[in-house]
């Protein structure tokens, strides 16, 4: 495992058991692909299935935010034993917190998954699925919404006249948000960035609902705003 420098997990790791390159060619609405990690080329000597890197976890015993195969898309490209075998590190592995992220929310529901793992999805239109699931998971759940490319109806945020056994309406537990990872294969010294509107729709439904919110850092350094909200729900 490697230390990330995802600014939402200082401190935190990536692990990468499964290697096999995303076949999703996600484009932005100038119809660019802008996967930032089909920037980076693997090594022909790493196999895309990594059994040493499979048990990386145990040799952590201090407890730290593990992100999960966050350079591909796992319940995409994993098949059902390499993401139960994945599952198992986890139930065996506590102290940690593993971050699942993905764009086939879905498939969460074939697996059963340990108390200390939370569940993404990036913003699409099955987000709203995974929310609507979010009592069979029983799992706590983030949405990453990132690149920002337009304005975000509320019925992706919280689900209005749904409640849980506490009363509140059932919503995302974490919601951060970026924009367009800097350049693309087309225009590498140029990124797409979200109108100011957008992000404070976002802010005050968070605030409203009580939804932990990240910004990332960009969405100050490029002017958008002045002042950030970075909250962790941990």
């Amino acid at each position: 495992m490697n230390k990330t420098n995802i600014e939402m997990f200082p401190g935190g790791y990536q692990w990468n058991p499964l290697r096999k390159p995303c076949t999703r060619d996600c484009k932005n609405p100038l119809g660019e692909s802008y996967c930032w990690t089909k920037r980076f080329k693997r090594s022909p000597n790493l196999p895309e299935w990594d059994e040493k890197e499979l048990v990386a976890p145990f040799h952590r015993k201090k407890g730290t935010d593990i992100l999960v195969c966050w350079m591909t898309d796992l319940m995409l490209m994993g098949n059902y034993e390499q993401i139960q075998s994945i599952l198992d590190v986890c139930n065996t592995s506590p102290q940690h917190r593993f971050f699942f992220l993905t764009k086939s929310p879905e498939r969460y529901a074939d697996f059963n998954f340990p108390e200390n793992c939370w569940l993404g999805c990036s913003i699409n239109a099955d987000s709203e699925k995974l929310l609507d699931n979010r009592f069979k998971l029983n799992n706590p759940i983030f949405l990453s919404i990132e690149p920002f490319y337009g304005e975000i109806p509320t019925k992706f945020l919280v689900k209005l006249g749904s409640f849980d056994c506490c009363g509140d309406c059932i919503r995302w537990d974490w919601i951060f948000v970026g924009p367009e990872t800097k350049g693309n294969s087309h225009t590498p010294n140029r990124r797409m960035l979200p109108k100011k509107e957008w992000l404070l729709c976002i802010q005050e439904t968070c605030q409203h609902y009580g939804i932990k919110l990240w910004e990332k850092d960009v969405l100050k350094t490029s002017g958008l705003l002045e002042k950030l909200i970075q909250e962790r729900p941990f």
